[in-house]
């Protein structure tokens, strides 16, 4: 089984980050972020952060696995939504919600997940149940043959 438990997962939040030394550099790419320019493409550009090579993409987080600065802004943020500027330890960033996952969706997530491997298990069986009938039925012919 791939996944043991859904329930006692968390919410989990997808964000794109783009960090930058100074505050006058953040201004300048949130405005051009609110004039309509594609994050990734800036994050690409001017981030200094992890991500940097992936558009800012950092991935999923269950947002208490966040730096303490981004956490509370990442949670409040609606999926598609911009940060302003955060000041973070070495500088500072702007935050995108990407996507998220509620229990909900994981504990769903994890059904289909049982049900798919259910059924994988029924074919192979089926499979094996044919294969050794299919066995048995030519040694049986190989005996009336002899």
């Amino acid at each position: 089984m791939l996944i043991a438990s859904a329930g006692a997962q968390a919410q989990k939040i997808r964000i794109s980050a783009i960090f930058v030394n100074s505050e006058a550099q953040a201004q300048e790419i949130l405005g051009k972020l609110r004039a309509g320019e594609n994050f990734g493409a800036l994050a690409a550009q001017y981030s200094i952060g992890p991500g940097k090579d992936q558009r800012g993409d950092l991935g999923f987080f269950d947002p208490e696995d966040l730096l303490a600065e981004l956490r509370d802004t990442a949670q409040q943020l609606e999926v598609g939504q911009l940060s302003g500027i955060i000041a973070v330890t070495n500088g500072f960033c702007i935050v995108m919600k990407t996507d998220q996952k509620t229990p909900e969706a994981l504990e769903a997530m994890a059904k289909q997940i049982e049900q798919w491997e259910f059924h994988q298990d029924q074919a192979a069986e089926f499979y094996f149940q044919n294969r050794f009938g299919e066995a048995a039925r030519h040694a049986r012919e190989a005996l009336e043959i002899a």
